[in-house]
């Protein structure tokens, strides 16, 4: 590294990072590494418009000991000759025409002026990407804090001076002195290894020295290193939407815009040596560190008499007092004291206002009939539960505090509010109209490239065309990399985390001990020391072989299970270059550009509230959503400035819920239900949770949890909080899920390692699952206080260093053998099993939020299933499950779905009564002989479930679903709106009576006519599919502003009618939905004919085989003395989900749906290699393999896939 205390200096004050989105190929931390590197002076990073990625930069530069200047190139409208300035999009053309102002700023106070000026143009614009800068205002911006730099080739005076000559320059030059004073403005010169560069900054310098102001060499540089030119070029491609060859002529001809030491600039600039001298001595008067102020929240207005605090303390009181009972006369022992050990903390942390900011949150959604509950960690307080904040008492259920909020804590506590989905607009714009769009924002979020978005840019960058590009990309699956593991996206190359781990950490305490350097791998081994082997599937065979079930073990010793997190799997698929469909070059260029921002987004619910402009802290601009503003910075950028953020989390099922209760107050009468208030422990939940029969059901939906309730079997409600928890990363990878199912099915003693942990332990059988289980851990058999509890979950997360780790581990054994653990190997044990938790334990607090969801929509399902379906699909898109398949398996539930109608339907779906002649008895539905037969165990095989009616009422299946109008092709929301508008409500009299009524009283275009026409929504009107699409084209000519039957050509000649094959594709193309079939019982004579099973009938076998199988151990015979069914098999299906969990080896699954159920089907990793391109491009598959059943879960392990060929198209959801 060159010394930048001797010999010549230099600062480099014009440097544009990939943060200028497309318009730079470094990341910041790598300009601040290379300028170290060079011995530079100070180093400035002026991105386009904006100050994207100044915190990362002044967070690395802070590493390297690099002196940091702050600032942004502006574009402002470029002159003329024809007429008007005129400023193009940054994208979309080879060189967009703009003038560009360059603005470093002086110190903190330049920093907020400037941040204020850019947020200031982009609110100005209304539209995403632009920013009107007018120059007279920036300068009164800027209030003389601002360095301004003439710019390079596209800064006013040098542009000036090229084409009109020395004098226009000097008029251009003169502006900016007048404007921003003669102490604030300095001309740039910039070598581009042209010819005409010496006759140029000549001509520059003798300006400077005419107006007596400062010259500047800079490199503008677009990247650290030379080697990146090729890269910076490409990207300049991407940015035109050209391709190299055909943007040739605009690139530089040499890689000339890079970071440079002092050396090398005297030496390119012999002529004015004074210019890079000048730089360096600018640097230092505008460097400045990035520790902003960070501002507090807005002030919570308070009633008079009232301080914050004060106020706080009384909304306690009142909720306090309604949910425990007045001090004194307590309903939960300790509830009081608990609130006022609370309010200290809170208090003494200065956050009152804090918990006032969500308290008015969480009222606004109440005053409103907004559905919304706070998520998270506000779960383990008390405070929050007596504001109503949420639901979860923390008393009750012995939440830890401290786990939420303790004086050691970084920054205020985290409290996520859950908002239905459909509203959280109402919530966000209130906080806009409360503290206004200069003071509240969201966060953004950088989207980066991963490998799809990089072939396919890279690829048009090379020249290939769109369609060649995009099949490229298509063909890279998820977790799949270019040229194998990289080693700096989140999927690490394990091979070098274990050199960079294994070079910090200390050799091992003894000789006998394994060298073990992965985290990981740490992991897996402090696992298999505690638990035994990871093969803990039950032997119900009685023959020796283990029963595979969808968490069992598979391809050696991994795990394989649901994920929905990004959790990096063990085997990942093979990377594009192995595969070798895309082009070497391709992938070269694809691979550099992982990781470079691409542009901004908007992350799904952070927002900032600040008691002064925010835009003094970050620039502010719109977002392509309309009515949302956004920082320019991400989430981690805003917590390292001490900016506070909200989360408001949309969440779909909030919104089906609250639909699925309006449609039952409004259909079925009775009090109005409440997320919280529904009657506890309903037995009839807890059998449709045992029975998985969980389709649309919140959190336990998902495949891996479908298979996993039967063996769990909840019976009360702490048991949903077990579920919700226990099908995550953290469990599975770290070995307590089948401990755990073991000990609760009896299989397995709960012990415990030291009667100590039994407190903490207790209630998860002795197997860790929480995070807050680690932290009482501490505090029962080390001493710990819970502020010392915390620090070691902190301590023990994947960031913190080996150093702090060992620090707290002396205190832990030390404080372990004070409390009486006198054995050291029961100490080491109990460390290990700290250690292997530590980083992937989930909050308890957040499954018992999620729990109450389970509960309350297994509620509504069980007794209100027509309004419960009516809900999930009036809340599309949301969900695991397809509106297809939610409509199936209302089917199999007896609920009848209707189609969309003119006079009937709703904007979304609904629910209505069906004539007395149509609804059928509930038994008519229970069937296992119809299609749509539910599926699995008594109950889903047909078996009645039984309703308590203390706990609601029985299912009316003389309530449908009714499909709604927003959901027919090409009508969309707003035109659905007008149609029910003109209609009116059911009942009104003012129904459609034919087709041209319909166009009298709504002007619809003849797309929005023939997609009616196709989803049967106008059948009630005497005509059918055919007709009405015929007329669909003459009524268009007709609307509310036109003369009754001006139309010709409107009755149809006589047409042949639809089969049910075609109503169906109709249907299908129409709404995604075919309401009274399924795809695949159009074949089920030639399957059937074939021996292919139905879901239910390859249920049937494998409950069969397993009855046989228990028959024989309980009279003691040897395995295989009894008959039973083959457990090979074939089944056929549409494919409606493709899963490859991180946490599952490389094992892929597949949900097979027919008309009588869903199967799990599982592939292995060479299996999946085998059928690759029909197990990934099939609709429909027949799959061959063998039946596994465990616990009542039943699986298909495929041996051989084929495809499937459907009449009824199908989509799937693959690798979500």
């Amino acid at each position: 590294m060159t010394d930048r205390t001797t010999g010549p200096r230099y600062a480099e004050l014009h440097a544009h990072s990939a943060f200028s989105f497309l318009d730079g190929a470094s990341h910041p931390e790598e300009l601040a590494a290379e300028a170290a590197r060079l011995g530079l002076s100070a180093l400035a990073v002026t991105d386009h418009d904006g100050l994207y990625g100044v915190v990362r930069f002044a967070e690395a530069a802070r590493k390297v000991g690099l002196p940091t200047v702050f600032g942004s190139e502006l574009h402002l409208p470029a002159p003329t000759t024809t007429g008007a300035p005129v400023l193009d999009p940054p994208t979309g053309v080879p060189d967009p025409r703009s003038t560009h102002l360059l603005v470093l700023a002086r110190g903190t106070q330049g920093y907020r002026n400037l941040s204020r000026a850019i947020a200031t143009a982009h609110l100005a614009t209304g539209t995403k990407g632009a920013a009107d800068y007018r120059l007279e205002q920036l300068a009164a911006e800027a209030a003389g804090q601002w360095l301004v730099l003439t710019g390079c080739r596209k800064g006013a005076v040098r542009r000036a001076l090229v084409t009109s000559g020395r004098a226009a320059a000097r008029r251009e030059l003169d502006r900016l002195v007048a404007l921003f004073g003669a102490d604030n403005v300095a001309v740039e010169i910039t070598t581009t290894d042209d010819p005409r560069d010496a006759d140029l900054h000549a001509a520059l310098a003798d300006l400077a020295a005419d107006a007596r102001l400062p010259l500047v060499a800079t490199t503008a540089a677009h990247y650290a290193h030379p080697r990146d030119a090729d890269l910076a070029g490409a990207l300049a491609a991407v940015r035109a939407r050209s391709s190299l060859d055909d943007l040739d002529g605009w690139l530089p001809g040499a890689p000339t815009t890079h970071l440079r030491s002092a050396a090398e600039m005297l030496a390119r600039h012999p002529r004015h040596p004074q210019a890079v001298a000048t730089a360096a001595a600018l640097g230092d008067e505008c460097a400045f560190d990035l520790h902003l102020v960070a501002p507090d929240l807005p002030p919570y207005p308070v009633p008079d008499g009232h301080t914050e605090a004060t106020w706080l303390r009384e909304l306690v009181r009142r909720g306090g007092e309604d949910r425990y009972g007045p001090r004194g006369q307590e309903k939960i022992t300790g509830a009081w004291a608990q609130i006022d050990h609370e309010l200290r903390v809170i208090e003494d942390l200065h956050f009152p206002g804090y918990f006032l900011v969500v308290y008015d949150l969480v009222e606004f959604c109440r005053r409103n009939g907004i559905l919304a509950q706070g998520r998270g960690s506000a779960a383990n307080s008390a405070v929050c539960y007596a504001l109503g904040i949420t639901a979860v008492d923390a008393v009750k259920h012995g939440l830890l505090f401290e786990r939420f909020l303790a004086p050691e804590r970084d920054g205020p506590p985290d409290i996520d509010i859950d908002i239905e989905s459909a509203r959280r607009e109402e919530v966000i714009q209130h906080v806009y109209e409360t503290f206004g769009r200069t003071h509240a924002a969201q966060v953004a979020n950088v989207i980066s490239y991963r490998p799809k978005s990089a072939v396919r840019d890279a690829a048009r960058a090379l020249g290939y065309d769109v369609g060649q590009a995009d099949a490229w990309s298509k063909s890279i699956e998820r977790w799949g990399s270019l040229r194998g593991p990289d080693p700096s996206s989140p999927a690490a190359d394990r091979a070098a985390k274990e050199r960079a781990i294994a070079a910090k950490t200390p050799g091992s305490a003894g000789p006998a001990a394994p060298r073990v350097t992965t985290r990981t791998a740490r992991k897996d081994a402090a696992t298999s020391r505690l638990w035994g082997s990871r093969d803990w599937s039950p032997d119900l065979t009685g023959r020796g072989a283990r029963v595979v079930d969808p968490l069992a073990v598979d391809e050696g010793d991994v795990l394989r299970a649901d994920d929905t997190h990004d959790v990096v799997p063990a085997h990942r698929p093979p990377s594009a270059a192995q595969e070798g469909e895309i082009p070497d070059a391709v992938l070269d260029l694809a691979d550099r550009m992982l990781r470079l921002p691409r542009h901004l987004g908007i992350h799904s619910g952070g927002m900032v509230m600040c008691d002064r402009p925010v835009i003094e802290v970050c620039p502010v601009e719109w977002a392509r959503m309309e009515g949302r503003t956004v920082l320019q910075w991400d989430k981690e950028d805003c917590a390292d400035a001490g900016l506070v953020k909200f989360d408001l989390l949309g969440l779909g099922m909030l919104t089906a819920l609250r639909i699925g209760f309006d449609l039952v107050e409004r259909h079925e009468g009775g009090p109005r239900l409440a997320l919280h208030t529904l009657p506890e422990d309903d037995p009839a939940v807890y059998d449709l949770l045992c029975a998985a029969d969980t389709v649309g059901v919140f959190q336990v939906e998902s495949r891996a949890q479908m298979a996993t309730l039967p063996r769990l079997r909840p019976r009360t409600f702490y048991d949903i909080v077990i579920e919700v928890a226990l099908i995550r990363p953290g469990p599975i990878q770290g070995g307590s899920v089948h401990p755990y199912i073991n000990r609760a099915r009896g299989r397995e003693e709960v012990t415990f390692l030291h009667p100590l942990l039994e407190k903490s332990l207790g209630k998860t059988k002795g197997v860790p699952l929480f995070q807050e289980q680690l932290m009482q851990m501490a505090i029962d058999v080390a001493g710990f206080s819970p502020k010392e509890s915390d620090q070691l979950r902190r301590a023990m997360g994947s960031k913190r260093s080996v150093e702090r780790m060992e620090e707290l581990r002396g205190r832990l054994m030390d404080g372990m053998r004070e409390k009486g653990v006198t054995d050291p190997a029961v100490r080491e044990e109990i460390y290990d099993k700290l250690k292997a938790f530590a980083d992937f334990g989930f909050p308890e607090s957040h499954a018992y939020s999620f729990a109450f969801l389970v509960y309350a929509s297994s509620w509504l399902k069980v007794h209100h299933p027509a309004a419960f379906y009516a809900g999930l699909l009036a809340a599309q898109p949301m969900g695991f499950y397809s509106p297809q398949s939610l409509v199936a398996d209302a089917r199999r539930h007896g609920v009848t779905v209707l189609r969309p109608d003119v006079n009937a339907s709703d904007v979304e779906a609904t629910v209505e009564r069906l004539p007395a002649d149509h609804a059928a008895a509930p038994a008519e539905h229970a069937g296992t002989d119809r299609p749509g037969a539910r599926t699995g165990d008594s109950r889903m095989l047909g078996g009645e479930a039984g309703v308590d009616t203390r706990y609601g009422p029985e299912p009316d299946l003389g309530l449908a679903v009714r499909l709604g109008l927003a959901s027919v092709r090409g009508l969309g929301k707003d035109a659905a709106e007008r149609v029910v508008a003109a209609r009116g409500a059911p009942g009104e009299g003012r129904a459609f009576c034919d087709l041209r009524a319909v166009g009298r009283r709504v002007a619809l275009t003849a797309a929005r006519r023939a997609g009616l026409a196709t989803a049967g929504a106008t059948d009630g009107l005497g005509v059918t599919r055919r007709e009405a699409l015929w007329a669909a084209g003459a009524l268009a000519q007709e609307g509310p502003g036109t003369l009754p039957g001006v139309s010709v050509g409107v009755d149809a000649p006589a047409l042949p009618g639809m089969t049910d094959v075609e109503t169906a594709v109709a249907d299908v193309w129409a709404t995604g939905v075919s309401t009274d079939s399924y795809p695949t019982q159009y074949v089920r004579d030639g399957l059937t004919a074939a021996g292919v099973l139905t879901v239910v009938g390859a249920v049937a076998v494998s409950r069969e085989i397993e009855e046989v199988d228990e028959a024989e151990r309980a009279a003691g015979e040897v395995p295989g003395t009894r008959p039973h069914p083959p457990s090979r098999v074939a089944v056929g299906g549409v494919v409606t989900h493709r899963q490859r969990p991180g946490t599952a080896g490389g094992v892929t699954f597949l949900s097979l749906e027919d008309e009588t159920g869903i199967l799990n089907v599982v592939c292995s990793p060479g299996l999946w290699q085998r059928f690759r391109k029909v197990a990934r491009g099939s609709a429909a598959l027949v799959v061959r393999g063998r039946l596994e059943r465990a616990d009542g879960a039943t699986n298909l392990v495929a041996e051989h896939l084929a495809p499937l060929s459907l009449q009824v198209g199908t989509t799937s959801r693959d690798f979500r």
